[in-house]
């Protein structure tokens, strides 16, 4: 008699879980937002909503995104585990410690700010994950099998374009950061374009990953 555990929620499912809420994360940060009749102007960046009426919202699935990274276990013997975990770290740092917020936030803010400036953890907790995400789709979600079936080159190809994506998408934000003044910033909301292009292909490619599109024939 097996003494394994049969398995309440599947890999794949776990997979697409994280995948949709990554993906569809701005999207409902903004919709809520607009919907609250509290805060009608899109923010800087996505970690901005932290001090908006939709700041539970941000923690809440920004944590559940972290935390369903950490629980991930991947592949027998694979980093799977160490990158999901370090991603899922990340993940939290960027929940738990508030960016600055050089922008006026048109009256939207409604959570104290704090004594203590902690967005230095902030930026390192982003990098963290977002590297860790990106180093997943370049090189976890790419190895090679001995006879790769055309879905599986395929979302190869896929999984090489996310990462790329990703990676830019970061090269981007600090560059933009660092060439462009507060103002500029807060009025082209460029960086929450970039993040929102880093999330969307972080989530696409763990769509693909959980079986949703281009499974194996």
């Amino acid at each position: 008699m097996s003494n394994q555990q049969p398995q309440l929620v599947s890999s794949n499912t776990i997979k697409q879980l994280i995948g949709w809420t990554a993906l569809l994360f701005p999207a409902l940060l903004i919709i809520l937002s607009f919907a609250s009749g509290r805060c009608e102007s899109v923010q800087e960046t996505i970690s901005h909503y932290y001090y908006s009426i939709v700041g539970n919202v941000f923690v809440g699935a920004l944590s559940t995104i972290s935390i369903l990274l950490i629980i991930y276990k991947g592949y027998p013997n694979s980093q799977d585990f160490i990158v999901t975990t370090i991603a899922g770290i990340g993940g939290l740092g960027v929940a738990m410690f508030p960016t600055t917020i050089p922008c006026d936030l048109s009256g939207c803010i409604v959570v104290s700010l704090n004594d203590v400036d902690v967005s230095t953890i902030h930026y390192i907790s982003a990098l963290i994950m977002f590297a860790a995400l990106a180093y997943m789709c370049l090189v976890l979600f790419r190895k090679k099998s001995a006879n790769p079936t055309n879905q599986k080159i395929t979302r190869n190809w896929i999984y090489l374009i996310n990462g790329i994506l990703i990676v830019l998408s970061i090269i981007a934000i600090y560059l933009f950061q660092t060439m462009w003044d507060a103002e500029k910033l807060c009025n082209t909301k460029i960086v929450l374009i970039l993040e929102w292009v880093a999330l969307a292909n972080f989530g696409f490619s763990w769509m693909v990953k959980g079986g949703l599109f281009l499974k194996d024939k």
